[in-house]
């Protein structure tokens, strides 16, 4: 059986895992390193179709879903550390892998993940999965120096980002190559020309043909880590991973879950921005979706820029109203970029998608996979500079957010147009006129002494209200109100809000705000004005 440090280590690549080996404190802010690479994309086509398909057939099709991932991620992980590359991040249905390499050795590194490429196009090729669903892969490989940063930190929790111009080539050469291909960006051909055939395509890459072999690859094991490591491991560890560890369900295989899932692009977020920048932003998107208790399941980089994939309903933080913390955090954050001055587009949908552990014992990550996810980044491409729901969303989060229907628009993958709504705000809630209080004397009764002491002496005191749910408590304490407010009395009002549990004195805010109105500080600074008078007539001591 694995150790704790082995099965977390299996959750982080060996790019993270050496760095800990020699710094296993956890992260104190962010950082960035800067090596030279070649990175790889392996895209693989079938696999949401072929997800939706088996989900009809309940848990049966589950089992048969992680099965099938799980062995095609398992021998595709295999040929990648067969041929020296470093598994960096699973992307749903995608992979990315590295192979880093000393500034004399680029065209080596190329080299090998040029080998592996064939090697997997020879190994899995139209690897059939279920009766006439065939699943194929295209690969795409760029060169150069690479940016791995690690930012975030909110909660302890960091974000592994890599970025820089061979990620970009990388990905224009995925795109160019069709199920079963392989294409090579020109930076990368140019470093292995000599060593292998190839055809140019009209996009400026080049379809691989042959390889010849590479030097061997030397052996790159995972470094051994010390127990005192496993804090700053966690830190790079989904909570629905971790809760599961605890749980010591190390067995646990997947799900089918109803998530909102949040897709947020970022154009000019790349290896331009100074570390400092990026760590602003993540941070700030880091915190407004904690806030509403959402996860953060996936960040990369392709040539349109940083995609940012977040998912509310993941375990262990389920909740009933997942679509409008959703829409609430979309809404929060694109007000934060617009003060920030950076442009975004985000896509919100809500719907059933495999959850769970992918890949082998070896490298492994938890992801989603479903149509549900496919159209939140359909949606956000279709979206710059706004925010877009699908229907599913918009009917769930409409008694808490307010929406404007849009025409439907036509996205890939659909044959229908799909509905779409923009979120506008949260719905303000209307107080209806309430009838006449009937029974209760007796805590009426209680009420009413307790304001009689208020009135009549300038006493103060403590009333709770307690009971089950839906006994009427609310209407109490609405009944105290109006007999204050008859009485002349000044009433402040607050209330908890479950959404916003994690801010700080939230429930007391409305008081704070109303007491400041009262005395005419409306504006921060004379608001803080007003404190530091009062603190300064206080009594020394």
């Amino acid at each position: 059986m694995a150790s704790a440090i082995e099965t977390l280590h299996s959750y982080v690549p060996r790019l993270v895992a050496r760095r800990l080996a020699t710094h296993p404190a956890p992260l104190s802010g962010p950082v960035s390193d800067h090596l030279p690479a070649a990175v790889l994309f392996a895209d693989i086509s079938g696999f949401t179709a072929m997800t939706e398909q088996l989900l009809q057939q309940g848990p049966q099709g589950l089992e048969q879903i992680t099965e099938v991932l799980n062995s095609y991620f398992g021998r595709l992980i295999a040929l990648i550390g067969a041929h020296g590359g470093d598994v960096v991040k699973f992307a749903g249905d995608a992979v990315l892998a590295v192979w880093p390499a000393g500034a004399d050795a680029l065209a080596t590194a190329v080299q090998r993940a040029a080998a592996c490429a064939l090697a997997v196009q020879r190994t899995l090729p139209n690897y059939q999965v279920a009766e006439g669903r065939r699943l194929a892969v295209r690969i795409g490989i760029g060169a150069g120096e690479v940016a791995v940063a690690q930012m975030g930190g909110v909660g302890g929790h960091w974000e592994l980002l890599v970025a820089g111009p061979p990620v970009l080539q990388m990905s224009a050469a995925e795109q160019q190559a069709q199920p079963g291909e392989v294409v090579l960006s020109p930076e990368a051909w140019t470093l292995v020309a000599g060593a292998g055939a190839g055809t140019p395509l009209p996009g400026g890459g080049v379809r691989l043909e042959r390889m010849h072999a590479p030097p061997p690859a030397a052996a790159a094991p995972a470094p051994d880590l010390a127990p005192e490591v496993e804090p700053a491991l966690r830190a790079y560890i989904p909570g629905a991973v971790l809760a599961r560890l605890r749980a010591a369900e190390t067995g646990w295989l997947a799900e089918l879950r109803r998530v909102t899932v949040i897709f947020l692009n970022l154009p000019v977020f790349s290896h331009t921005m100074t570390l400092d920048q990026a760590q602003a932003t993540m941070h700030a998107l880091q915190t407004i979706l904690y806030r509403y208790e959402g996860t953060i399941n996936k960040l990369s980089v392709d040539d349109k820029g940083a995609s940012l994939v977040a998912a509310f309903g993941l375990p262990p933080l389920a909740h009933e109203d997942d679509a409008a913390r959703g829409a609430q955090a979309a809404l929060a954050m694109a007000a934060y970029l617009r003060e920030a001055g950076i442009p975004g587009a985000i896509g919100v949908t809500t719907g059933r998608a495999f959850c769970g552990i992918v890949g082998s014992p070896e490298r492994r990550e938890y992801t989603m996979i479903g149509a549900v996810v496919n159209l939140a980044a359909r949606l956000m491409q279709a979206a710059p500079g706004a925010i877009l729901c699908d229907s599913a969303t918009y009917q769930a989060a409409q008694a808490q957010v307010e929406f404007a229907a849009l025409p439907p628009i036509y996205v890939k993958g659909r044959t229908d147009a799909v509905p779409v709504y923009r979120p506008l705000g949260v719905v303000r809630a209307v107080e209806a006129p309430q009838p006449a209080l009937i029974g209760r004397a007796a805590e009426r009764a209680t009420l009413e002494a307790a304001l009689g002491r208020l009135t009549h002496g300038g006493d103060g005191g403590v009333v709770f209200i307690e009971g089950e749910a839906g006994i009427g408590k609310s209407r109490l304490a609405l009944a105290l109100r109006d007999d204050a407010t008859g009485q002349d009395i000044t009433v402040l009002a607050g209330a908890g809000n479950a959404m916003d549990q994690a801010t700080a004195y939230h429930a007391w805010r409305p008081v704070f705000d109303a007491v400041f109105d009262r005395y005419g500080a409306r504006t921060p600074e004379a608001r803080r004005e007003r404190v530091l008078a009062a603190l300064a007539a206080l009594p020394d001591g």
